[in-house]
């Protein structure tokens, strides 16, 4: 079987999934920092991590691919799970959330919940 279609898949998904948590990560811990009570500690410190969590998974995939040690399949499954955990985390911390939803219009006004903002409060 070739893999080429795989390995491009795999590859992008995982560059592309891990730039977006190296992103919110540094969002969080600003988040964090300045509300302690934003998610709790544990979830906090899988955020923190992220950078050196991606630099681990970076060395073990360049090891290798040097070929000094076979854990290829190994290097996508942490991924995989780190991915996963990381993901469910910020669910979990949102899922208590009330956030406001609102969407800019073109005339300055705020459509939230399918109603003008400003035109039913003011």
């Amino acid at each position: 079987m070739d893999w080429t279609a795989h390995t491009i898949g795999a590859t992008s998904f995982f560059i592309l999934a891990m730039y977006m948590c190296v992103i919110a990560s540094r969002v969080y811990r600003d988040l964090y920092f300045k509300d302690k009570t934003l998610c709790p500690q544990w979830s906090f410190l899988v955020k923190k991590y992220t950078n050196w969590t991606i630099v681990g998974l970076l060395l073990l995939t360049a090891l290798d691919s040097w070929g000094v040690v076979n854990i290829g399949s190994l290097v996508e499954w942490l991924a995989t799970f780190y991915l996963i955990l990381y993901f469910s985390t910020l669910y979990w911390d949102f899922e208590a959330m009330d956030v406001m939803m609102e969407r800019k219009r073109g005339d300055g006004s705020v459509n939230v919940d399918g109603r003008n903002f400003f035109q039913e409060t003011y």
